[in-house]
């Protein structure tokens, strides 16, 4: 269930009504409410959030910041808070740093994180590392982060599933024709 937009109540002297909850809209008279940053956008520098009771308040957290069991995305968001920089556009290391990195973490998510070798421009031998964007109820898809070991800044690709399927059959086939030859 959509969360129901939300109303401020606003006093004459321009300020949000600290006994009446935005979300349900139901009046405290003794107040108790908490002011709650996070729900409908509202756009840059709008003062005014609104007031919750706590069951909206709840409500409106966990449809925002989903349960780890719910968050699709919640090993990707690890990824990026482990490997990725703050203060640049970019990965905190690279190279072969970053792969040692990575396998040491992907040990803590072995059902979510796949990685396999192959090799960059430099004929080096690099990490392809399969992030799954899965919870219980849902499967979107599989982010690749390509780490090369010398050559260059490591890159990120977004693998949905009917994109997956296809890499999967274009794999297969040259599967197929790997296994007639002799291997080196």
């Amino acid at each position: 269930m959509p969360a129901r937009p939300y109303y401020v109540v606003v006093k004459p002297d321009g300020v949000p009504n600290k006994h009446y909850c935005t979300a349900c809209r139901k009046v405290f008279p003794g107040g108790g409410l908490i002011r709650y940053k996070v729900g409908m956008f509202r756009g840059e520098g709008d003062p005014h959030y609104g007031y919750n009771c706590r069951a909206c308040r709840d409500k409106i957290h966990k449809q925002f910041h989903p349960a780890p069991r719910d968050d699709v995305h919640f090993v990707w968001h690890k990824f990026m808070s482990k490997f990725m920089s703050r203060t640049t556009d970019g990965y905190r290391l690279n190279g072969y740093a970053l792969m040692q990195a990575v396998e040491r973490w992907a040990a803590k998510y072995p059902k979510d994180v796949f990685i396999t070798g192959c090799d960059d421009g430099s004929h080096a031998s690099s990490n392809l590392v399969v992030i799954e964007h899965r919870s219980a109820q849902m499967y979107m898809g599989a982010t690749v982060v390509y780490i090369p070991q010398l050559s260059g800044t490591p890159t990120e690709f977004f693998l949905y599933p009917w994109a997956q399927q296809g890499l999967i059959e274009t794999l297969g086939k040259l599967g197929k024709k790997c296994g007639r030859k002799e291997r080196v």
